[in-house]
């Protein structure tokens, strides 16, 4: 999974010229995982931090991101 900028148009093309975005690479293959989650051994793990003017703009309604 990829998290980028979705301000600019053609943000896809944008990310394979090398623009910023975050990526979530899995720990595991597709099938592994499948197979954990039928078995009912998948896990959930993690965090997830937000700052203090995240918090206030997403109770506000509003998006925590900043249009350029």
């Amino acid at each position: 999974m990829c998290i980028a900028k979705g301000a600019f148009q053609h943000p896809l093309k944008r990310i394979e010229e090398g623009a910023r975005c975050t990526w979530f690479v899995p720990s595991s293959t597709p099938l592994a995982t499948r197979k954990q989650w039928i078995a009912g051994t998948l896990k959930p793990a993690g965090a997830i931090a937000w700052t203090t003017g995240a918090v206030r703009a997403l109770l506000a309604g509003k998006s925590c991101c900043r249009r350029a």
